[in-house]
């Protein structure tokens, strides 16, 4: 048999006369099958099953002594003239093998920067600081919503349903010089001065209120929607309601005149609190955020933020769903600075904003 392998082995490969396609090789005899018929190939064929398979044997155990295709038996090859062989493990070889990953990685980098850069980073608006000028006592129970500066004296609209009210305030002591409540289906919100009147609105009850100097009412006035912050520019009542707009109307009528949209960079500003018009700008709290904001009334387009998170130590802060929150401010004109507190606060601060 090893006799008859070796002459198999050493024959010339003779290839078949066409014919029809063939499948498999079948027996030691060279029969190919697979069409229905059977075919012999001759005293041609060059090897057999046995033969072939002992051939890819060989071949194998050549490979794996001769690595590098010379070399005398049991010895590794010399390696190629200017081959190197890289470490296992090379960045290359990672890259090569999961470079689907690494492309997932840079198209989210790009395009979270093209994203950031459209929109979030139109967010970037220059930030105007601050220095604390006075530090004067504040009333704890008083749950600021409005805040306005007159004649060396604040008034203040406090909310909460059953705890509202509108009141004059001694800056210096933080003394309640006069305090009428509202009814108790009022929540009490934003607070500006008409001439030598004082406008108050409210919530959700679409109701609002017009007091003299000494706080005596003088009518009500009705309107649509929510009432969140108010502020005067010498022609419009303005007005937010907590969505990304300002809502201008005539004093007398209390008609809406128009609508202006809030916008931050690329996205609208919602949640505009109480207002102040200083100068031809109003200067706004936003809702549960230590931030005064800076808007141009005529286009709605913030210009400028104030972040006041550092204002007051976070251990004076009250706890609650949303006591803390910065809200109030007023601004006298005598001295050029601020009057800032905010919900429950036990402190208000006087400061002057430097413009950059």
């Amino acid at each position: 048999m090893r006799t008859r392998m070796r002459a198999h082995a050493t024959r010339r490969y003779v290839r078949p006369p066409a014919g029809p396609r063939v499948g498999r090789l079948s027996g030691p005899s060279g029969y190919v099958t697979g069409t229905g018929r059977s075919t012999d190939l001759g005293p041609s064929v060059t090897l057999t099953i046995r033969g072939l398979s002992r051939a890819r044997t060989m071949s194998k155990q050549r490979r794996e002594t001769f690595p590098e295709g010379g070399g005398e038996p049991g010895v590794p090859a010399a390696p190629r003239p200017n081959q190197r062989r890289r470490p296992s493990g090379d960045w290359r070889d990672l890259l090569a093998q999961r470079w689907h990953l690494w492309l997932t990685f840079v198209v989210i980098s790009v395009g979270g920067t093209v994203l950031y850069s459209l929109g979030m980073g139109g967010t970037n608006v220059p930030e105007w600081e601050y220095e604390v000028v006075a530090v004067y006592p504040h009333d704890p129970t008083a749950f600021t919503q409005g805040l306005h500066y007159h004649n060396g004296f604040l008034y203040e609209s406090t909310g909460l349903e059953g705890k509202s009210s509108i009141r004059k305030v001694d800056i210096a002591t933080g003394q309640v010089l006069i305090n009428i409540p509202l009814e108790p289906r009022y929540f009490g919100e934003g607070l500006t001065m008409v001439g030598d009147q004082f406008f108050q609105i409210t919530w959700k009850s679409g109701t609002g209120f017009v007091y003299n100097t000494d706080l005596q009412l003088v009518r009500r006035f009705d309107y649509t929607g929510q009432g969140w912050g108010l502020t005067y520019d010498g022609t419009h009542l303005i007005m937010s309601d907590g969505a990304a707009e300002l809502l201008f109307f005539d004093p007398q009528t209390m008609q809406r005149v128009k609508t202006v949209p809030v916008v931050l960079g690329s996205f609208k500003l919602d949640r505009v609190n109480e207002m102040e018009f200083v100068d031809g700008l109003i200067y706004a709290n936003r809702w549960q955020q230590p931030v005064i904001y800076v808007i141009q009334p005529q286009t709605g387009r913030v210009q400028a933020r104030i972040p006041l998170q550092n204002l007051l130590p976070a251990e004076e802060r009250p706890s609650g769903a949303d006591d803390g929150s910065l809200n109030g401010i007023a601004y006298n004109p005598e001295t050029r600075t601020f009057y800032v507190t905010g919900k429950k606060w036990p402190k208000l601060f006087e400061i002057r904003i430097k413009k950059k």
